[in-house]
């Protein structure tokens, strides 16, 4: 349930903290005070769409926040782990939404930051707001059949139904794309057969690109590295060689020694003989290396040409150079498709007729549920219908055959129809409802729907629009009824309906030289009165007002 809710700066609230309960509460506030502030500040935060128009004017920012407790197994619990987003069984969720001045908005579930999609996901599971948005779509008659479904709980057939057809409609595509190529298969065979063939010769293989890459860059650098070998050995072999040279300058040192008998000529020439042999040694070396660092050019024009036949392919069947072997595949199937034509063709047949028995049964099953589900919500929603002063009111769900263009949800569509009044026919229910009929056979539908669904936050906003007198107060009666399982909120400008809250929470609107604001407030037992008997009869409060509200509140 939602236990608080604070908004900042959405339109003309400044600052509002609300503590919530279970039960039924009930908002009143004088036309024009803002009631559909406190609505649009409920709606941003459980994820709907919202930009600059809903901060107040002269300030940077408006926040609102909200805090629910789950009861255990909840499915937002479930969602909230596939999201990643940390939540306990029992403990508190507070989603949070803020949106600048400029327009740009930020959403956070529990201190975590998520897209607006995500807080949209979660809002939709903790809380339904009605508003007048719902009374057009239950207006619009695609909706009935989702609304039927959603009475009926048969999602066995349903996910039966939509597996069969998705069976049925791929073996039935699949023919009718066989069959097409068939009109041409001669020249399909021709193209198939010669890509296939280039293929076959080619014969890609996954990872093949990387490969050939990582040994042409090898192949690039033994190159340069080669270079670099030759002419270091040239340098080392040629006529004027370090190594002949050292040669020679030892032999003139050695020529010196018989004569000089000098110690430090004689370590001399041993650091000669000794550099000699390290050069020697650089020398066989570079012999060595660059006869292992050979460098194959006839290896590196087959890798670019290995590459570059690889990459026409690709773009010759516009797709990565990994995937040709994928490619490679599938067009072999086709090609063994189309060679085998009449005797694929005849499996296919044979399949179609099967997947096509198996969606008619599957239709079949729903359609009885459906029945079942359309009998059952006639009398739950005529016994709802007439608490709510609609006593001559006759329903019915009409399961309209859609023949050949059956579909995933099923071989008819459902569309509700209405008789209001004695002896008038059943007509489509969008034709004949006023508004006030149509508010109190969506209050009806809410209240049949929600009768074996777990607890959640029920939110209406002038639900009671278009009645009044005792028709509004059975329109109170139905919410309290509501509120027995579920914490049902309620802005209304009936007193009957207001008179029947648990708690009542008053919306009122205060203007300053240079500022206007809207406050929200729980009313005490003897505001309450006052508040009741404003609406009972306007800005006037008197003794006999306040006496019928307090009849009212019993």
């Amino acid at each position: 349930m939602l236990e608080s809710l604070t908004i900042q700066n959405i339109a003309l609230i400044h600052k509002s903290a609300l503590e919530l309960d279970k039960g039924f509460t009930v908002f009143t506030g004088e036309t024009g005070a803002g009631k559909s502030m406190l609505m649009d500040a409920l709606s941003l935060v459980l994820g709907s769409r919202g930009g600059a128009s809903f901060v107040r004017h002269g300030q940077d920012q408006a926040q609102i926040e909200a805090i629910f407790t789950l009861p255990e197994q909840h499915p937002v619990l479930r969602i909230m782990a596939e999201q990643g987003l940390e939540c306990e069984e029992g403990a508190e969720l507070i989603l949070r939404r803020q949106i600048s001045a400029d327009g740009k908005g930020k959403a956070f579930v529990n201190g975590m930051r998520v897209t607006l999609t995500q807080l949209k996901e979660l809002g939709d599971r903790l809380a339904d707001i009605h508003g007048q948005h719902d009374h057009q779509l239950l207006l619009k008659s695609h909706m009935h059949t989702r609304l039927l479904d959603r009475f009926g709980s048969y999602s066995a057939e349903l996910d039966r139904a939509k597996k069969t057809f998705k069976a049925y409609k791929e073996v039935k595509d699949e023919l009718e794309a066989l069959e097409q190529k068939a009109a041409d298969r001669e020249r399909e065979i021709e193209t198939l057969t010669a890509y296939v063939a280039e293929l076959n010769k080619v014969a890609p293989a996954v990872g093949e690109e990387e490969e050939l890459s990582t040994e042409r860059s090898e192949l690039m650098a033994a190159e340069k590295a080669g270079k670099g070998l030759r002419e270091a050995e040239q340098a080392m072999n040629g006529s004027d060689n370090p190594l002949s040279q050292l040669a020679q300058m030892e032999r003139m040192l050695i020529s010196s020694v018989p004569h000089t008998g000098h110690e430090r000529l004689e370590a001399l020439i041993n650091r000669f003989s000794e550099v000699s042999a390290v050069v020697a040694d650089l020398s066989s070396e570079l012999d060595i290396l660059s006869h292992d660092l050979a460098f194959d050019p006839e290896r590196l024009s087959e890798v670019d040409e290995r590459l570059f036949l690889l990459k026409d392919l690709a773009r010759k069947h516009r797709c990565m150079i990994d995937n040709l072997p994928e490619v490679h595949d599938k067009l072999k199937a086709e090609l063994d498709q189309l060679e085998n034509a009449e005797e694929n063709m005849a499996h296919l047949k044979t399949a179609l007729v099967t997947t096509k028995k198996d969606f008619d049964t599957a239709c079949k099953a729903l359609t009885e549920k459906r029945t079942e589900a359309a009998t059952a919500l006639k009398k739950a929603l005529e016994t709802e219908l007439k608490s709510l002063k609609m006593e001559a009111a006759r329903f019915e769900a009409r399961l309209e055959p859609l023949a050949e263009k059956a579909n995933q949800q099923g071989a008819e569509q459902v569309a509700f129809y209405v008789s209001t009044n004695p002896g008038q026919p059943f007509s489509p229910l969008e034709k004949v409802a006023s508004g006030g009929e149509v508010s109190r056979l969506m209050l009806a539908l809410k209240t049949v729907f929600y009768a074996h669904m777990p607890e959640t936050t029920l939110v209406f906003d002038e639900i009671d629009t278009g009645v009044g007198g005792a028709v509004a107060d059975a329109v109170g009666r139905a919410l309290k009824k509501l509120s027995q399982k579920h914490q049902v909120f309620s802005i209304t400008h009936m007193p009957q309906v207001a008179a029947l809250g648990d708690k009542h929470m008053n919306i009122v609107k205060s203007s300053q030289e240079q500022s206007t604001q809207t406050n929200v407030q729980e009313l005490g037992q003897d505001e309450r009165i006052n508040e009741l008997a404003r609406m009972l009869s306007g800005a006037e409060v008197t003794e006999a007002t306040r006496e019928a509200a307090k009849s009212l509140m019993g």
